[in-house]
């Protein structure tokens, strides 16, 4: 179904799963304060009465940006692209940066690298390979933790992977199921221009 909501939320700390940051444009606020929320001597003290009050003259003026923007021949600013949301990004975005304005978006390959603590498990994964399969001939998943049950001090790398990946601790691995489960979901997924495959 067409989708012409924008959803707003607000947190502290948030943490995006899965491809959920890639979705998300996110806004951060840091007024270098203890304690934000005694701040004072704001231009407009109740913000959102104000929004309120203003809000025809407020979108009148947003529309009036980007008919300027427009009539000016939609001149194309130099940015990545947005997949999914690029009817936006061709309009909104290009408007702000054509005004002068930083990119908006421009803060969103830091958080997808930093968004979920299980891609940056897989791209451990991926750039530890190595110690468990260093002629890149592979290994089983009975094999690779049997090799992690093997060495506790060794594949350090790997195994700190495997178990944010799969749950388990330093003394109880995960089963093969589970491991063997999660490669599957990652398989051919790529980070660092690398990515873990299967071949029977």
């Amino acid at each position: 179904m067409p989708l012409a909501l924008i959803w707003m939320g607000t947190g502290n700390n948030l943490i995006y799963i899965g491809d959920t940051s890639r979705r998300v444009l996110d806004i951060r606020f840091d007024c270098r304060e203890e304690k934000p929320e005694d701040r004072g001597g704001f231009k407009h003290a109740d913000l959102r009465a104000y929004g309120r009050q203003n809000r025809p003259a407020l979108v009148g003026a947003a529309l009036t940006i980007l008919r300027a923007y427009h009539v000016a021949g939609r001149p194309q600013q130099p940015l990545p692209g947005w997949g999914s949301y690029e009817a936006w990004s061709a309009l909104v975005r290009q408007t702000v940066v054509w005004l002068g304005f930083c990119d908006p978006a421009a803060g969103r390959s830091e958080l997808m690298a930093r968004a979920d603590t299980q891609v940056m498990a897989l791209r451990q994964l991926v750039e530890c390979w190595h110690e468990v399969d260093p002629d890149g001939e592979g290994v089983t998943t009975g094999g690779l933790l049997e090799l992690l049950a093997r060495s506790r001090d060794g594949y350090q790398g790997t195994r700190e992977a495997i178990l944010e990946l799969c749950g388990g601790s330093p003394d109880k691995l995960p089963t093969v199921r589970i491991v063997g489960n999660k490669l599957r979901h990652i398989r051919g997924r790529i980070v660092g221009g690398k990515m873990i495959d299967s071949h029977t």
